[in-house]
């Protein structure tokens, strides 16, 4: 097979509510998508992709085979400015460290009878009957106040275990290397790597605070290994 593909639908929010009981956080706009699709039995390849989702605009190539055990997704991927913050889950979150505001855990984290952690179930054994590897690079990357610049993010999923290769970029002025793995589990385990160089402390504490409260610079260097099957656990 050889066809064009364009799809369109006015709303992607209500599109992702019926067909996926998933309810974004606020308004995402219109999804708009166009690509070249080719493939057979052993597999199907989406070139020439122009993904447009309200704001947001991906174009690259994704492709699935379908020879083996598993499906195989691979997908090299560019994007324009990205604001994650419309298209994650609606009150669903619950604060990582209290009084730094927006760090958050995403979907799994709820408060409950004002508990400070979620004892929510966290399963990711679901993503064991998939291999995948996606490079996505981006100018921009945003999370509320927290903005990633010339982010460039490698991830692979497969033998059990999803992981961030590469996940480096910009903020506040310094420069970020970082690796992530966690195990495809009912009770995962996560291993994080962080290196922070030269950060403004200024553009750090103005984007927390809204107002310059420090300066110099700083560094940091974190390792971080745990398991548990809730983020209470974790």
């Amino acid at each position: 097979a050889d066809v064009s593909v364009h799809v369109r639908h006015p709303d992607l929010a209500r599109l992702l509510r019926t067909m996926a009981g998933y309810r974004p956080a606020g308004p995402v706009g219109e999804l708009d998508v166009q690509a070249r699709l080719r493939g057979g039995p052993k597999g199907v390849a989406l070139t020439e992709l122009t993904a447009k989702a309200g704001d947001l605009v991906l174009r690259g190539d994704v492709v699935v085979g379908l020879g083996g055990p598993r499906p195989d997704i691979k997908a090299n991927l560019t994007a324009g400015a990205i604001v994650i913050d419309p298209f994650l889950p609606a009150r669903k979150s619950a604060s990582l460290w209290p009084g730094w505001p927006g760090l958050k855990i995403i979907p799994v984290a709820t408060r409950r009878g004002g508990a400070q952690w979620s004892n929510d179930p966290i399963d990711l054994s679901g993503l064991a009957g998939i291999d995948a590897r996606l490079a996505l690079k981006t100018p921009s990357l945003q999370f509320e106040r927290y903005v990633l610049q010339n982010a460039d993010l490698s991830v692979t999923l497969g033998k059990g275990r999803l992981s961030i290769d590469k996940l480096t970029g910009v903020i506040f002025g310094g420069a970020l290397q970082a690796t992530a793995s966690t195990t495809t589990t009912a009770r995962p385990r996560i291993e994080t790597v962080i290196a922070l160089e030269n950060m403004s402390v200024e553009q750090a504490t103005r984007a927390l605070t809204g107002a310059s409260m420090a300066g110099g610079k700083l560094g940091l260097q974190l390792n971080l290994a745990t398991a548990g099957g809730s983020v209470a656990g974790l």
